[in-house]
């Protein structure tokens, strides 16, 4: 290119004289030789954008970071054998107008959801039970409002695999929170409850006994919640962001228990 420059520059110059010969501006042929000399003939090596696809997956759920003991920090359980199998629900709160409230408090009351994992024994079939209990009304208790709640699911979980249950349900256990769990099972009915209460008949810690009754507030059929804690259990609610502790047994007696 460099070595045609002069004869270019020689043509350019002809065209000025013949225009400018013939009375015409020369503004004209100077800027389309200016713009000629700017066209681009370079081949563009760069591919357009053709998909929107992405190589890289998007996160659809949260992931499971608990142990198999358990213990669940994530939000939300996409990894149901991390619980013994079960799809642990994320508890709510919930604010409920009390039908009769405590003269000594408000007319509201916000619950929880009573949500237990349990590991459970009894006659050699040993697993963990998943009660879900939704919050869903409020009552006065004397002293103070309580919260109701339904059960809307139930699971056993032994070494065969997961079933659901039936005759789920929750007890807040009046002003002390004496708390209790129950469900039904191979044809009986299961209440978890405490085996050592403290100063005021108060508990001191989760449900860690098994009794046997004739249904919901029905007679004790075989109690395993006596001072002798003959059939003892483990439980652990499940935390607002889905965490709860292993239901290891921990228990020891309250301090203040009438039957030492």
């Amino acid at each position: 290119m460099r070595k045609n420059m002069p004869t270019r520059l020689a043509g350019l110059a002809g065209l000025a004289l013949v225009a400018a010969a013939c009375g015409s501006s020369t503004t004209t042929a100077s800027s389309v030789a200016a713009d000629a000399s700017k066209v681009d003939t370079a081949t563009d090596s760069s591919t357009p954008d053709s998909t929107t696809s992405d190589s890289f997956a998007p996160d659809t759920a949260p992931s499971d970071t608990g142990s198999d003991t358990g213990s669940d920090t994530a939000p939300l359980d996409t990894d149901p054998s991390k619980d013994f199998g079960f799809a642990v629900r994320l508890p709510g709160q919930h604010t409920l107008t009390c039908s009769n409230p405590s003269p000594m408090s408000g007319d509201t009351l916000v619950v929880t959801d009573a949500d237990f994992i349990c590991a459970f024994s009894y006659k050699g079939a040993t697993g963990h039970v998943y009660v879900q209990n939704t919050a869903t009304g409020c009552e006065g208790g004397g002293m103070s409002n309580l919260g109701t709640f339904t059960s809307p699911g139930s699971w056993m979980s032994l070494a065969s695999g997961v079933a659901a249950m039936s005759g789920g349900s929750y007890d807040w256990g009046g002003n002390h929170h004496n708390d209790s769990l129950e469900f039904d099972y191979q044809g009986k009915h299961f209440r978890m409850y405490h085996s050592s209460f403290g100063y005021g008949w108060r508990k001191c810690q989760p449900m860690d006994c098994i009794q046997v009754t004739a249904g919901v507030g029905g007679d004790i059929v075989e109690d395993g919640c006596t001072k002798d804690r003959t059939l003892p259990i483990w439980c652990s609610q499940v935390e607002l962001n889905g965490s709860y502790a292993p239901p290891v047994d921990a228990f020891k007696k309250c301090a203040g228990d009438p039957n030492p």
